[in-house]
């Protein structure tokens, strides 16, 4: 079985090689068309605990809502561009990447929560606010 260092997609600003993750919380060896994956290791990792909210913060800091204990993987085979297609609904543009089919996966680590990670309620509910008022369309009356 060969490593994960793989072929950057089509569109990405480098032809060096990459490795590929996915987080998730349950025991898998294979990863199904359709699944997100990423070259971020520690948004893999976030992913993993099942988040509803992510944020990036400038300083790189990744902060998450996600409970779940989790599994950290890389993708266990070569990705060709033509695998994986940017996530076409994602916040975090060229962060988030679709799969074109199933992948093998190789298990790094279990993960858990890490509270410092964690957004609290009350910014919970600010972000949840400013995001709806973000994609709240004008009216036109």
């Amino acid at each position: 079985m060969s490593n994960s260092v793989t072929t950057a997609p089509a569109g990405s600003p480098s032809e060096r090689t990459f490795t590929w993750f996915h987080g998730s919380p349950f025991i898998l060896e294979i990863l199904a068309d359709g699944s997100t994956i990423t070259q971020n290791r520690k948004l893999a990792r976030v992913f993993s605990h099942k988040p509803e909210l992510v944020v990036i913060e400038d300083d790189g800091r990744i902060r998450h809502n996600g409970r779940l204990p989790g599994y950290l993987y890389a993708i266990a085979e070569e990705i060709m561009p033509e695998d994986v297609y940017a996530h076409p609904h994602s916040s975090m543009p060229g962060q988030e990447w679709l799969t074109r089919r199933s992948l093998t996966l190789q298990l790094i680590e279990q993960t858990v929560v890490v509270d410092d990670e964690l957004i609290g309620d009350d910014e919970q509910r600010a972000l949840r606010e400013r995001y709806a008022e973000m994609t709240r369309k004008p009216s036109h009356g």
